[in-house]
């Protein structure tokens, strides 16, 4: 089993639970609305059968009123489907995690990277005897092509990702160690044919992923693997394995 370093994204975790209780505070107005604009109506029906002058008034109100969770009811929409996006993003890193712990014990993951003095993060990166690994999850469900705009997003995301370590372990360790970039699928949905490199960044499924970071060539003769992997624990601000 790999040595697990770290948690899993809390930016994730965090989003998800603010645009869940932004849904859930927005539907509890749209509800508070829609019952104030039907006690009005009653109101103005009662008046209406009783002759009273301000009937078409209230009733009128009445129907504004009810009219206004029409408008915060697409605000709680977005917060809805932005919900469901987090989630599913958390859920997808979960599922990686979990195939990424099945690598033999020479290899350690570390998850939710982030470089020390760098405002960014990589979601996995991936260090043992066949390289060095920094992996993008997306949880896109169907078909995926590498021409897409959303595709050729998050390759760029992956390599950049890569060139940050990369860039990051040169200045400080003097080390020149070539950075693997992998844009990984995690939903069981999505339809990668078959691992595919494009600007130098190979686009690959959750299941694929352990046979393929295992079949890359042997750098332990290039490199001192556990050296690397302390010096990645430095950068990415751990104490220890």
């Amino acid at each position: 089993m790999a040595k697990l370093i770290g948690q899993n994204s809390k930016y994730l975790e965090e989003q998800h639970a603010f645009h869940d209780n932004s849904m859930w505070g927005y539907s509890k107005w749209i509800l508070a609305f829609c019952g104030l604009g039907l006690v009005i109506i009653m109101f103005g029906l009662y008046e209406l059968f009783i002759g009273g002058k301000f009937a078409n008034y209230l009733i009128g109100l009445g129907v504004m009123t009810a009219v206004v969770p029409m408008f915060v009811d697409k605000i709680a929409l977005k917060h809805e489907h932005k919900s469901k996006m987090y989630r599913q993003g958390q859920k997808g890193e979960w599922e990686v995690k979990v195939e990424l712990s099945k690598l033999p014990d020479n290899y350690a993951v570390f998850c939710d990277a982030k470089l020390l003095g760098k405002n960014y993060n990589i979601d996995f990166l991936v260090s043992g005897p066949t390289g060095l690994f920094a992996i993008e999850v997306k949880s896109f469900s169907g078909k995926v092509s590498l021409n897409n705009s959303y595709t050729l997003q998050a390759m760029d995301q992956a390599i950049k990702g890569a060139l940050k370590v990369h860039n990051h372990l040169l200045n400080q360790t003097g080390k020149d160690v070539y950075v693997k970039a992998l844009l990984v699928y995690s939903s069981d949905d999505a339809v990668v044919s078959t691992s595919r490199s494009n600007h130098n960044v190979t686009v690959i499924h959750k299941s694929e992923l352990n046979r393929f970071i295992q079949s890359q060539r042997d750098i332990s003769k290039q490199y001192n693997v556990f050296e690397l992997e302390n010096h990645l624990v430095t950068l990415t601000g751990h104490n220890s394995f």
